[in-house]
């Protein structure tokens, strides 16, 4: 059977590990949503929380490219775009509900519909009413679309790591030093670094020819 030269490009072991690992996110974050009281797959579960991003961070940096040809800015380019559009959005929805949720937690005494809610949700109503939002907060901590952003910025700095003599060593120590710093305290700027050393030593394996 005659494959394409583009397939024939293609790692399947990195691929089929991508697939397993995207799995395993949504796995994850359902459990987080709807916890489950079943020991051996709590332990389950925190042993993904564990291993799950970093894998994928690794996978990632190994399926991404050292050469910032044309096309491949192009997409940095539109992954930008993907990002600020949903940040829109994200923040049209806030502003949308904050009225709703800024009533809520004023009249919480006064109203039988708070009593009716759970104590979790009705905890989160008041941290959201309490907590201050910026518009276009990129690096919020709270931002849904972190790992783009992270994407984003270790795509771009691969090129330029890549000509270094030890970009992983690089990496952990930036990783190591973060936590001492202001940058920890910036939303996910703290995340960007954390995990670039996971997706540096996928960027490190040569990616067959």
């Amino acid at each position: 059977m005659c494959v394409p030269r583009a397939l024939q490009k293609r790692d399947w072991l990195f691929d089929n590990a991508k697939g397993a690992l995207i799995f395993f996110v949504v796995a994850v974050h359902a459990s987080l949503i709807w916890p489950c009281t079943y020991k051996p797959l709590q332990a389950a579960v925190s042993i993904l929380i564990t291993v799950v991003m970093p894998g994928f961070c690794f996978v990632s940096g190994h399926l991404s490219s050292v050469h910032l040809t044309r096309t491949r800015v192009i997409r940095l380019f539109q992954s930008l775009v993907v990002l600020l559009l949903w940040q829109s959005l994200f923040i049209a929805v806030k502003i949308a509900s904050s009225r709703e949720v800024e009533h809520l937690a004023a009249t919480r005494n006064l109203t039988a519909r708070w009593a009716e809610l759970p104590p979790k949700l009705a905890g989160q109503i008041e941290a959201e009413a309490a907590t201050p939002w910026i518009p276009f907060a990129i690096v919020s901590a709270n931002n849904p679309t972190w790992f783009l952003l992270c994407l984003i910025v270790w795509r771009s700095l691969l090129p330029a790591m890549a000509m270094l003599r030890r970009p992983l060593l690089l990496t952990v120590a930036l990783a190591l030093a973060v936590p001492f710093t202001d940058v920890a305290d910036a939303g996910q700027l703290g995340t960007v670094f954390g995990y670039f050393p996971f997706f540096m030593a996928g960027g490190c394996i040569p990616r067959p020819l």
